[in-house]
């Protein structure tokens, strides 16, 4: 048996937009800071920026472990669900070139590149005859072991002068 006809009866649905998650990381923590993590609906534009701390560059992206390719340090894309991306950064290294004539400088510690904060001590030693005068390029000044901040590629130069002896007097 079927129920009684109803009169006709209007029914509206209502939809509403759940939006997604975009969560953001730094790794390292101090590599730099993010923008752009938050609550996204459906089909928006999610543009996420990774800005480097001072001493670092940014290398690339992830997501769960894979790079996310042809993504820059800002990121846009059109979001279709949660995502969880990390900003990978790495600390900036340098080059320190010491150069002399008719002396040497020992580099402690020696390596080939030093990271951003890193700090290098110069002592300079000069061959027979000669005396240290100054150091000059990336370095000024006379001080004797001279430590040096690596913030940027350096070139710095030990001069060392001839000794020269007064005449010895008497007649």
């Amino acid at each position: 048996i079927l129920p009684p006809l109803m009169e006709d009866v209007s029914l509206v649905a209502n939809y509403s937009l759940v939006p997604y998650e975009i969560k953001l990381s730094a790794s390292p923590l101090a590599g730099g800071t993010l923008t752009g993590a938050g609550f996204y609906n459906f089909g928006s534009t999610a543009i996420v920026t990774a800005n480097p701390a001072n001493g670092y560059n940014f290398v690339n992206w992830t997501e769960n472990g894979v790079i996310v390719p042809l993504a820059g340090a800002t990121y846009s894309f059109t979001v279709s669900g949660a995502r969880t991306l990390q900003a990978n950064f790495v600390l900036k290294t340098y080059t320190l070139t010491v150069n002399a004539v008719n002396g040497s400088v020992l580099k402690v510690p020696q390596q080939a590149t030093y990271n951003h904060g890193a700090t290098v001590v110069l002592t300079p030693t000069p061959a027979v005859g000669y005396e240290f005068l100054n150091w000059t390029g990336d370095a000024t000044g006379t001080t004797n072991p001279l430590t040096v901040l690596m913030n940027g590629n350096k070139n710095i130069t030990a001069n060392f002068s001839l000794i020269t002896t007064p005449p010895t007097g008497g007649l």
